[in-house]
Formats: C-alpha cells, sequence, structure tokens
C-alpha cells in the first residue's frame, strides 16, 4: 500500500513578512556601512553612502520580491 505524502505546511505569512522587513533592513544597513567605507577610502563626501544606499534598497526589495512570489505559488 503506498502511503500518501503529508502536504507541505505553510508558514505563518505574519512571520515571513517579519523576516522579509527585517532582511531588508539588514541589507541596507550592509550597503550603506560598505558606502561610508568607500567614501573614507576614495575622500569623497557622501556620494558612495548614497548609491550604496540606493543599491542596497533595490537588493532588499528583489529579496523580498522574490520571497513573496514563492508564497504565492
Amino acid at each position: 500500500m503506498k502511503k500518501k505524502p503529508f502536504p507541505k505546511k505553510q508558514p505563518n505569512p505574519y512571520i515571513i513578512f517579519a523576516v522579509n522587513t527585517f532582511q531588508m533592513g539588514v541589507t541596507v544597513f550592509i550597503f550603506v556601512q560598505i558606502g561610508i567605507q568607500l567614501d573614507a577610502y576614495f575622500e569623497f563626501e557622501k556620494a558612495l553612502r548614497i548609491v550604496f544606499a540606493l543599491i542596497g534598497f533595490l537588493v532588499g526589495f528583489f529579496l523580498c520580491y522574490k520571497t513573496i512570489q514563492k508564497i504565492n505559488k
């Protein structure tokens, strides 16, 4: 007799969105820190900090988007 596979248990969406918020914040923070270090190294004022903050926001948004796409499947 064949056993029926157990259905996958869906995680709580509130937990997923809370983790997404934390993940996006950490991503932006890391990219801003990279921008600060590069500003100090190349002796710019705040140019690279702003650029890397925007890149960090885009990367964080993309990661959240991919997670939401997985949930909707």
